[in-house]
């Protein structure tokens, strides 16, 4: 099975000036490789300069930043087109959908809501929550991240369910991604990727 829409995500690294110095350079050389971004940091310190950067090139935005508190999230996430929620904070889920079921009542722009899941069981209780896709992590071997859960991880998944998910942890070479593109999961994410 292979997925007609198949989206990469870029994710920031910890965010410095040189970094985003060099991330506009990335964005030219890679426009076509890249679909999302996912600003993940400790701070929001550097929000507003990376959404000056990222601007001009229109791709999908969603923050990542370790906030345990809808209420600091959502000022926060304004500019952005979603918000991806770190593992710890699963319990949030449903508060950003009640959050979004008013925004919709308003016709108001809602947030896709993107989940950190590193278990099959984290993937399917995040969607059941109500997250519209989660990264399951690591696929392959990435440092400081323990053992990797392996290509079997995905197929194991119901298909339904892996059109929600975005494979991420050790994707370094096109011939991953193609491993990965063939069995119709949503995309694919990196860090590392983009910074060759």
């Amino acid at each position: 099975m292979k997925t007609i829409n198949f989206l990469s995500f870029l994710i920031t690294p910890s965010l410095t000036r040189e970094y985003l110095q060099m991330l506009p350079f990335i964005l030219e050389s890679r426009f076509n490789d890249i679909d999302c971004i996912i600003y993940r940091d400790q701070s929001d310190y550097f929000i507003p300069a990376f959404l000056r950067l990222v601007a001009p090139y229109k791709k999908k935005l969603y923050l990542n930043l370790p906030l345990q508190n809808v209420k600091d999230i959502l000022p926060l996430a304004k500019c952005f087109d979603g918000v991806h929620l770190k593992g710890a904070y699963q319990h949030l889920i449903p508060q950003i959908c009640e959050y979004n079921q008013q925004r919709r009542r308003d016709s108001k722009h809602t947030l896709q809501i993107g989940f950190s899941a590193h278990s099959v069981e984290e993937v399917l209780l995040a969607l059941q929550l109500g997250a519209d896709y989660c990264t399951l992590s690591p696929i392959f071997a990435t440092p400081n991240k323990g053992a990797p859960l392996g290509i079997q991880s995905l197929q194991s998944l119901p298909v339904e369910v892996r059109q929600k998910v975005v494979a991420l942890g050790g994707i370094i070479s096109k011939e991953q991604i193609e491993q990965i593109k063939h069995l119709g999961v949503l995309g694919f994410a990196s860090i590392r990727f983009y910074e060759k």
